[in-house]
């Protein structure tokens, strides 16, 4: 019989032996950032008393919830402990509006019978090593420090669709030296942030005025990833930008959807989301 119960900071040790199953790429301080921006929602499911799955559920003020990490440990699937953390989840964030996660095709069809719709395509690019070109002099291409933070989580929230401010400075905070910002006549045009993983080091969110700042950001951030494999992942409908990239070096790992459930308008301009921060968080 399955039961449920919150997920607490006591129980990542679980989550990354469900993740290293799963051979999904997060490190304890992801499983800490999701947590943190939790109110509710985030649950351990139990299958006759033993640790059997998770799910997160994150709040990002006023528009909507996001679910991730929906995990189950091989040796209890099929028995509908995916389904049941999914419905907890959905209970609980449906009270406050739209929910929106990023699936993988085998989880889109489940999240389809559960009411989500579409929004956009999406894909994971992996690269063992870039040919980064040598560094341009841009001027305006410049590392974020903590005074101009506050102007990139406002910028980000024009294009995210929401406020995001815990996980934007829990990302830079833990990988300072991959956040990087374009400034022009004192006004943010772009920045991106990145973080360690357990596989890769993963660049995101990429956020920029167009593909040309975009380019300069992620060089700029991959230039300090030390020797590991890197993904990014990104917006499918970016084709200039999808094209640079798979020139650089990278190559398509995976795709992801972007999924709805509820009415939902904010992110219908996605122009200048070149990539996410992790299916995890959006």
């Amino acid at each position: 019989m399955m039961a449920l119960r919150e997920l607490s900071v006591q129980d990542i040790p679980l989550g990354m032996a469900f993740k290293k199953m799963a051979g999904w790429n997060q490190l304890p301080a992801d499983w800490e950032i999701l947590l943190s921006l939790s109110q509710g929602g985030s649950y351990l499911a139990t299958w006759q008393g033993k640790p059997a799955g998770t799910v997160t559920t994150i709040q990002y003020p006023g528009p909507f919830s996001w679910i991730g990490m929906v995990l189950v440990d091989p040796q209890y699937r099929g028995l509908g402990i995916g389904t049941g953390l999914l419905r907890a989840a959905i209970d609980y964030a449906q009270s406050t509006g739209p929910v929106l996660l990023d699936a993988t095709p085998k989880g889109r069809k489940l999240y389809l019978t559960l009411g989500f719709s579409d929004i956009c395509p999406l894909e994971r690019l992996e690269a063992d090593r870039l040919a980064i070109p040598s560094r341009a002099n841009d001027p305006h291409i410049i590392p974020i420090r903590p005074d101009l933070l506050a102007a990139c989580i406002e910028y980000d929230r024009l294009h995210f669709g929401a406020r995001r401010d815990g996980l934007l400075r829990a990302l830079w905070s833990n990988a300072p030296d991959y956040g990087w910002a374009c400034l022009q006549d004192g006004k943010v045009k772009g920045y991106c942030l990145g973080r360690p993983g357990s596989r890769f080091d993963q660049i995101g969110p990429v956020v920029a005025d167009d593909t040309v700042t975009a380019r300069a950001l992620l060089l700029a951030a991959a230039r300090n990833i030390p020797g590991k494999p890197v993904i990014v992942d990104i917006m499918s409908e970016q084709i200039r930008w999808r094209s640079w990239l798979l020139e650089l070096g990278f190559t398509v790992q995976r795709p992801f959807t972007r999924m709805s459930l509820g009415e939902w308008a904010a992110q219908r301009d996605r122009s200048g989301q070149f990539a996410i921060a992790g299916p995890e968080f959006g």
